[in-house]
């Protein structure tokens, strides 16, 4: 299976080769971090701003130890528009984040069901 949205030579790099890890990595990812984008709307839907920036940097962090470069990216710019309580572009990069959101969890769920064979 070809990743996409994984760059799976830098991940490695950045685990130090280790592949279990990796494989647990994206284990938690997708058992865990699905219910975030839930909770991201409705803290921006609140009002609640710096609370939602910490959840998204939460994601940004993950996203850059596994080499996820776009979500990392649309999660950056999502906690700089955040951190400005800038609600045009929070909407705008809200949708873009959810978008590199789904799609990366979706191959993240797909390269698990294979096993973790690429």
């Amino acid at each position: 299976m070809k990743l996409r949205f994984i760059c799976y030579t830098d991940a490695m790099i950045r685990l130090q080769g280790d592949k279990v890890l990796f494989l647990n990595l994206l284990k938690k990812f997708s058992e865990s971090y699905g219910e975030y984008i839930n909770e991201i709307e409705s803290l921006i839907n609140s009002s609640d701003y710096m609370e939602a920036y910490e959840v998204t940097h939460l994601i940004k962090g993950t996203a850059a130890n596994l080499s996820m470069k776009n979500l990392e990216f649309v999660s950056d710019k999502l906690c700089y528009a955040l951190s400005n309580a800038d609600k045009i572009d929070i909407e705008v990069y809200l949708s873009n984040f959810k978008r590199e959101f789904m799609c990366v969890l979706d191959e993240v769920k797909e390269y698990l069901s294979v096993g973790g064979n690429l």
